[in-house]
């Protein structure tokens, strides 16, 4: 399933993932408020937010390099 949504709903769409938008735009989980990571380690904000990965636990950045190599994994899976 895929879900596509405005940039403005981001804050209300994140919480069905079990995160949250902290006071500085990053991604946080809802309970540790730890900032959620994108696969190469980096924190990613709301603004920079491109995907959710299935599974809801690998979140992409819109970091061009972010999105061939989720089109990649996608491939290998």
């Amino acid at each position: 399933m895929n879900l596509t949504f405005e940039s403005e709903a981001v804050g209300y769409i994140l919480p069905a993932f079990g995160v949250k938008i902290d006071e500085e735009g990053y991604v946080v989980d809802k309970e540790s408020g730890d900032r959620v990571e994108t696969p190469h380690g980096e924190h990613v904000t709301a603004d920079e937010l491109a995907m959710v990965e299935h599974g809801s636990d690998v979140f992409v950045d819109d970091n061009f390099a972010s999105l061939v190599e989720h089109v990649e994994r996608q491939r290998n899976n």
